[in-house]
């Protein structure tokens, strides 16, 4: 892999990491705040799973 592709796929990764646990916190509040802290990798492999998932289910249908 390319340098470049590979440092933009980081920044791009770990920007979209910080919105969606922003994004968690305005729509859940505080209660799921010590859920994210505990749990911020799951929750984060469980996104972008769903994320890929989405994207194949549309190339594919």
């Amino acid at each position: 892999m390319p340098l470049g592709v590979f440092i933009g796929t980081s920044i791009i990764a770990r920007a979209l990491r910080f919105f969606v646990v922003a994004a968690l916190l305005k729509a859940f509040g505080a209660p799921v705040r010590v859920f994210i802290e505990r749990r911020l990798g799951l929750v984060f492999t469980l996104f972008v799973a769903l994320l890929i998932g989405g994207f194949l289910l549309v190339e594919y249908l």
